[in-house]
């Protein structure tokens, strides 16, 4: 938590840490795609795919990408990524 501190000549402090980022419910298709390309993961992800119908069914079908889905926590381990790499995927892909 950030604190501000104004003392009487207008200067201003500010100590602690930053809030950290929150993680986004979900991203667009496009999004995940760039940031798996931009974290050289986009041929697995697509080999995965092509080797799981349902992972495949799931992608054809989804306007996005939904933090919670199981199909988001199924691809992690297949990407080599761990929950922490899986929300930072999604912090930055939202900037996108």
């Amino acid at each position: 938590m950030k604190t501000i501190l104004i003392k009487r000549d207008g200067t201003r402090t500010i100590t602690g840490q930053a809030d950290a980022p929150v993680v986004p419910d979900a991203i667009s298709r496009v999004q995940a795609m760039k940031q798996l390309k931009a974290l050289s993961k986009w041929t697995t992800f697509k080999t995965v795919l092509a080797t799981n119908q349902d992972a495949q069914d799931e992608w054809d079908l989804a306007t996005e990408l939904q933090r919670a889905n199981p199909f988001v926590a199924m691809l992690a381990p297949a990407l080599n990524m761990t929950n922490a790499d899986i929300d930072t995927m999604f912090i930055n892909a939202s900037k996108l």
